[in-house]
């Protein structure tokens, strides 16, 4: 009697095993790692996005992934991924892979303003966001709920006092610690040679400080952008003026903010430019890597025509005429005269990463990290490239990664890598 009561229980307990292993939906999974690769159509109308559980290889065709009306993506955490709404409705849209790889919406966090990019996750309870139709305010968020849970007031700031919308644009946000700097456009007209940083507290609600900067645009704090050393300093990156030598104005450049502190140092102003004699010297995009070493995109050619026009007025740029002015913008804004970069930091010394090929100036690219190492998106159309590549600071040495086809490649995402870290 005892082995049949004893076969009957084991039995029931394999039943019971079979019968939990089939209530668990992959649906109702959500994937923590593998690799995002997305980009876009010709016209820019559709994003097509695929889910990879390791980094491709060969050539990805992006046409056989699944396509959105917009995916701008603004941070990754705990799995998740965060981008303006993918109906391109007002907020944000969070956004995980199921157990079957498909790329789903898991919620959406509304702002009443459209165009709503500016978003951070702290850690897994805590992020912030801004409304497009407030500048003043920025909304503390649980990434888990999707509810508001504060608000931090940056309303007594004096930059509201002397710019309102749309003059005054917000480019995005960075959290250190309890501290929030939200990054505004100063200015307006061609050089917007300014920028301000408001920084405010998420655990109490208020204002810090105002930090005011005069050497040069910004689109400082772009989305997945490692900006923070192992000390905790905080580099600030600038892009500098369209064409400082045509137009003055400011080269593209790295500011920081000491660890410890809330105000930038005035002892560092690290102007980024392989020559000062170029007429393009901005810096689209910058990443930290490690031990005072970080990587950029930036001008580092005048394409031969643009040098043509220049001589034909005998070297004076104040003699060039509208018409060969608007050329020498059309030329550096289709020609590939533009580079990544290796910033050491402390030197302020700048080199040409070796390997890969160059791209626009006005790309709107990033690195992208995978187990430390950077991954660069490079579409190159005058050669014809469209690919992922690496750079390999252990050996020095560049590789493709894969090409693409099907979209325009836009990034590729570790979505193990909480910030892009």
């Amino acid at each position: 009697m005892k082995i049949i009561r004893l076969f009957f229980c084991l039995v029931l307990v394999a039943f019971l095993a079979a019968c939990g292993d089939d209530d668990v939906n992959p649906s109702d999974l959500r994937l923590t790692e593998g690799y995002l690769v997305y980009g876009a159509n010709e016209d820019g109308t559709t994003i097509f996005v695929r889910y990879f559980d390791e980094i491709p290889s060969g050539t990805v065709d992006l046409s056989q992934g699944q396509a959105f009306q917009n995916f701008f993506l603004v941070d990754v955490f705990d799995g998740a991924f965060w981008t303006q709404q993918v109906n391109a409705e007002n907020g944000f849209s969070k956004m995980g892979v199921d157990g079957n790889g498909v790329i789903v919406e898991e919620g959406v966090l509304p702002t009443t303003g459209a165009n709503a990019f500016v978003l951070r996750i702290r850690d897994s309870n805590t992020g912030v966001f801004i409304d497009p139709n407030d500048l003043t305010q920025v909304r503390v968020f649980d990434p888990q709920t999707l509810s508001v849970t504060g608000n931090i007031d940056l309303s007594g700031a004096a930059l509201f006092d002397e710019r309102q919308a749309p003059e005054l644009g917000v480019s995005s946000a960075v959290i250190r610690n309890d501290d929030v700097f939200v990054s505004y456009a100063g200015g307006t007209g061609p050089l917007l040679d300014n920028f301000t940083l408001v920084r405010g507290s998420i655990s109490g609600g208020n204002l810090g400080n105002q930090l005011n900067s005069t050497t040069g645009p910004t689109f400082t704090f772009n989305p997945l952008h490692r900006l923070a050393d192992e000390q905790g300093n905080l580099y600030v990156h600038h892009t500098g003026n369209l064409t400082p030598v045509l137009f003055g104005g400011n080269t593209g450049g790295v500011l920081r903010i000491p660890a410890g502190s809330s105000e930038f140092d005035a002892n560092y102003d690290f102007r980024v430019t392989t020559d000062p004699s170029l007429l393009l010297q901005s810096m689209r995009a910058f990443s930290y890597y490690q031990n005072g070493i970080a990587y950029a995109h930036i001008g580092i050619e005048t394409p031969q025509e643009v040098v043509d026009i220049l001589i034909s007025v005998g070297g004076n740029p104040a003699d060039l005429s509208q018409e060969q002015i608007d050329q020498i913008l059309l030329l550096l804004n289709t020609s590939a005269n533009a580079a990544w970069v290796e910033l050491d930091l402390t030197a302020q010394t700048v080199r040409v990463l070796p390997g890969l090929p160059r791209i626009n100036p006005f790309a709107a690219t990033n690195a992208y990290w995978i187990d430390n190492v950077p991954h660069f998106p490079i579409v190159n159309p005058i050669d014809n490239i469209n690919a992922v590549y690496k750079y390999d600071p252990a050996t020095g040495e560049s590789s493709k990664v894969f090409d693409v086809t099907g979209a325009t490649v836009t990034a590729i995402v570790d979505l193990s890598a909480n910030n892009n870290r």
